[in-house]
């Protein structure tokens, strides 16, 4: 998507809808209801794919019992209202208005390139470029592997109930998943 300006934009100006929708969407029955499981202590994790961030408009209260729904999620796909840094992997809120055209966003956490190398000890670096928080097609995973790896040893050894919603069990990772 970052190969050529007309992808670059038209990129951009998906991501900026469907942040758009996200924004203006309120979380679903069913998001209330695992809310509801998560504040009792009944959920032990949610795993998404979808990248709308809905449980994050769900109550933040947390309980004696339990904690949000949204801290216990795990986004196996991202969230299109977080951007995250190629180079040091920084996650950041998404702004659409850094992402109007084809424009080039930058991270703000990395060292300026002018620097000198004596301050930063170390050999010249470039500087990061923001990027959604999403999965895209082709890429092979957000840099978040280890904690969706640690997150299931741990929750298939508690395991009493799977719930499976929404999904047609295509995607290779979600099949895996559900096994």
């Amino acid at each position: 998507v970052y190969d050529r300006d007309e992808t670059t934009e038209r990129f951009h100006r998906t991501v900026c809808d469907l942040w758009k929708q996200a924004s203006e969407t309120s979380p679903t029955r069913c998001h209330l209801f695992l809310d509801h499981l998560a504040q009792r202590g009944s959920l032990r994790r949610l795993y998404t794919q979808n990248i709308d961030g809905l449980e994050k408009q769900c109550s933040n209260a947390l309980t004696l019992e339990g904690s949000s729904l949204e801290s216990r999620t795990i986004r196996l796909h991202g969230s299109v209202d977080e951007v995250r840094c190629s180079r040091c992997g920084d996650i950041s809120p998404f702004d659409p208005e850094k992402f109007k055209g084809n424009n080039t966003c930058y991270c703000s956490v990395c060292p300026p390139p002018e620097q000198p190398k004596r301050i930063l000890r170390t050999r010249a670096h470039h500087v990061g470029r923001l990027r959604p928080n999403i999965l895209l097609y082709g890429d092979d995973d957000l840099g978040n592997e280890a904690i969706i790896t640690e997150a299931l040893k741990e929750d298939l050894q508690k395991v009493d109930l799977v719930l499976i919603v929404g999904t047609s069990l295509r995607v290779p990772g979600a099949i895996h998943l559900a096994r």
